[in-house]
């Protein structure tokens, strides 16, 4: 709500005259929104349980400012690759500038390493925009979505993930990352979400964990975080590392999960021809015709 909490403010202000507001115009307006809150989260579930088993991606995080010939650019890009040359993992990114857009060139590589051996890359490149007015999409994502809220925004990444990589960045990665962590300390997304973060964050997180847990053991209290909790997230930059890690996790997903799900669809109710890419890259099958005198279950 930023924008227009700011747009909203800014009329007012700038109002010649007294306004009014009518407080039946209010209480329509909310009934009308919880309605329309309701069918937009069912319809969002559902789309979170089909990504959570027909696709499998991680998250890029970064800042926007890296320099595309900096070494942490072409880090980020030469990971993103070796990632998807490894296994068919999509890629999600801010969509933006810097090392989200190495992240999704790195994808682009490996699609064109592919190709030249005759093979096809079924891992997409997905762009989960923010409205700034400094800063717009780096026009390589297959998918791109843009969000008025930080709050909507991290949310779209979660539905969307099985783990994540936090680059260098600043506050916007700093807050990314530690939703993450929130979520997997609450047990909100699955124990063994994989959350790796570059070196650069680990003195960041060890100043968090001296405040919160030893500062406060050494000074008789109650810790405000758990033991557990300092071993959230895994420090490297090494990109061997990185590839096995996401991999192992991918493989665990193909053999608990992808293996156990039938994606099917019916040929006479898809008209737009980029929809038959779409079935491809998650593996559809077209519906059986029923025998002649059965009617479908």
């Amino acid at each position: 709500m930023t924008h227009s909490r700011l747009k909203s403010i800014a009329e007012i202000k700038k109002a010649e005259q007294r306004q009014t507001f009518r407080l039946e115009d209010f209480i329509t307006a909310i009934t009308r929104l919880k309605q329309a809150r309701l069918i937009f989260e069912q319809q969002l579930q559902r789309k979170e349980k089909f990504d959570l088993v027909a696709h499998f991606r991680i998250a890029i995080f970064g800042s926007a400012r890296t320099e595309k010939n900096s070494s942490e650019f072409q880090f980020v890009s030469a990971l993103t690759k070796a990632i998807v040359l490894a296994r068919q993992i999509g890629v999600v990114t801010g969509g933006g500038p810097g090392i989200m857009q190495s992240a999704n060139e790195g994808l682009e590589k490996a699609r064109a390493a592919r190709a030249k051996n005759g093979e096809e890359t079924h891992a997409d490149n997905i762009g989960i925009l923010i409205s700034l007015p400094f800063e717009s999409g780096n026009g390589i994502t297959h998918i791109t979505t843009k969000h008025e809220n930080f709050s909507t925004r991290l949310q779209a990444f979660v539905s969307q993930i099985k783990g994540a990589y936090c680059a260098q960045g600043g506050m916007g990665t700093a807050l990314e990352m530690l939703y993450l962590l929130q979520l997997k300390q609450v047990k909100h997304i699955e124990s063994d979400f994989p959350i790796l973060a570059h070196p650069m964050w680990k003195e960041f997180m060890e100043v968090l964990n001296k405040i919160l847990y030893y500062d406060r053991l050494e000074q008789g209290g109650v810790p405000l975080i758990s033991e557990a909790d300092l071993q959230l997230v895994k420090f490297t930059d090494n990109i061997e590392d990185i590839v096995n890690t996401f991999a192992g996790h991918y493989d665990l997903w193909q053999k608990d999960i992808r293996s156990k799900i039938d994606i099917i669809y019916d040929p006479h109710t898809i008209e737009d021809p980029s929809l038959y890419e779409f079935s491809q890259s998650v593996d559809a099958k077209p519906m059986m015709a029923p025998k002649p005198g059965h009617l479908p279950e």
